[in-house]
């Protein structure tokens, strides 16, 4: 079940790559991943509904946040710190990565989660819920910059531009 969500990003990250470069609204976009992915945790947690629908949300959150946000850099990077920003943005999605990663499973071991105790992914479920939670504030924060005076343009579309 697991590996759908990133089967899904193959061919629709693209897609929503092409969707945002033709309506912009990048920040709205963003937001709406960070949404989705809020949104699937909970779902796990207190439903018995088929795990398909959190895979599908998170699918659409793994494969919307990354086509809108990587795509996003030049607008926000002079040209000659490109790859400098990449590589900054790479190592921190990394350290993320690695750190909530222990930090689940410390929460999961700690809640001696497991099949006999499936109540103990909770703290796991809200850790990474509360942090779907801020990154919508962040995409929000962007949004409000963006459609302000001192935008860089990312709510614009840039097809052909």
């Amino acid at each position: 079940m697991n590996g759908h969500v990133f089967l899904a990003a193959i061919f629709a990250t693209p897609l929503f790559g092409l969707l945002v470069d033709r309506v912009g609204h990048r920040a709205l976009f963003m937001a709406a991943g960070s949404l989705c992915l809020f949104a699937a945790f909970p779902l796990m947690a207190y439903t018995h509904a088929s795990l398909w629908w959190p895979t599908v949300l998170l699918g659409i959150a793994f494969s919307l946040v990354p086509a809108v946000i990587w795509p996003a850099v030049p607008y926000l990077v002079e040209a000659n710190r490109l790859g400098t920003a990449y590589g900054l943005m790479t190592m921190l999605q990394n350290i993320g990565m690695m750190v909530f990663n222990l930090a689940a499973g410390m929460l999961n071991d700690r809640a001696r989660a497991g099949e006999a105790n499936p109540g103990g992914y909770l703290p796991m479920l809200w850790m990474f819920a509360v942090l779907s939670l801020i990154g919508l504030g962040f995409a929000l924060l962007l949004r409000l910059r963006e459609t302000g005076p001192k935008g860089h343009g990312l709510e614009q579309a840039k097809l052909g531009a």
